[in-house]
């Protein structure tokens, strides 16, 4: 991953916005704080289960609120992907209370914190 984000956008299509798609397999269009996730496949499991979950900022930036393995077809079906639905939710509601749009308004609200 960090390896996406610091090549951003390249000719192969390598990066954190290929990564991560709509949490919503219904949404097909991207904006800012849409809940995102990122499914992280392996070639020792069929079926990738283990999932990382983000808020879309911009275009190749996100601000990850957590992972979990899927277990379960609906994220309110398991504890585990429940708990990271209602921290996307926090996360979306933060950023959105602290008028956060942009990685440069995240930057500036950063150094003012420190």
């Amino acid at each position: 991953m960090y390896k996406l984000s610091e090549e951003g956008f390249d000719k192969r299509g390598e990066s954190l916005q290929n990564l991560f798609r709509p949490l919503n397999n219904r949404e097909y269009q991207l904006y800012v704080h849409q809940e995102s996730k990122a499914i992280i496949a392996d070639h020792h499991f069929p079926r990738p289960i283990l999932r990382m979950y983000a808020i879309r900022i911009a275009p190749n930036t996100f601000v990850i609120t957590g992972g979990a393995i899927k277990l379960a077809h609906e994220m309110d079906d398991h504890d585990d992907t429940k708990q990271e639905l209602i921290k996307l939710k926090k996360g979306k509601a933060f950023l959105a209370a602290n008028n956060l749009l942009t990685e440069e308004d995240i930057k500036s609200f950063s150094n003012e914190q420190s």
